[in-house]
């Protein structure tokens, strides 16, 4: 009986936070890399395997936290844990449409009449600045500021 209550708390417990702390939940932010060549390991410590490598900014969508390693996801959907002196709490997104050979439009504005002021291909990787009526503001490390319509990028 008591095991029964202690659970049920347990569940309240965890359905309060939730509402008191939207957005707060792991799984639900995204953030980046902070520097380059982070090892993305296949578990949390340097014992295991590296499987791939990302760069500074590289967008990650945070799963969960095991000591001081997070477990990320990133827009090709692999999974794999990254220790927390590599990671920031700075958003940044990534192109994730077309093939690696094509262009996506970065506009002046957000909105398809508005002028083309780059293109961006498979993969480029921009600052988060806002998101608004389907369009995301991004900044890339050239300096371009500009619109990309929000399903054409990973990480809004």
């Amino acid at each position: 009986m008591h095991k029964v209550v202690n659970k049920t708390c347990v569940a309240l417990l965890m359905i309060c936070i939730a509402f008191l702390f939207p957005g707060k939940v792991l799984g639900d932010e995204f953030w980046s890399v902070r520097s380059d060549r982070v090892n993305v390991r296949k578990g949390p410590g340097t014992n295991y395997q590296t499987i791939f490598l990302a760069n500074n900014g590289y967008p990650i969508r945070i799963l969960s936290l095991s000591k001081n390693w997070y477990k990320i996801r990133e827009y090709q959907g692999e999974t794999g844990w990254i220790h927390k002196n590599f990671i920031k709490r700075v958003r940044y997104v990534i192109v994730n449409a077309g093939t690696k050979d094509s262009r996506i439009h970065v506009r002046e504005n957000g909105n398809t009449n508005s002028r083309i002021i780059a293109k961006a291909t498979h993969s480029s990787v921009f600052k988060y600045i806002k998101k608004e009526k389907g369009w995301v503001n991004v900044r890339h490390d050239s300096g371009i500021t500009g619109w990309i319509r929000a399903d054409l990028v990973w990480g809004d």
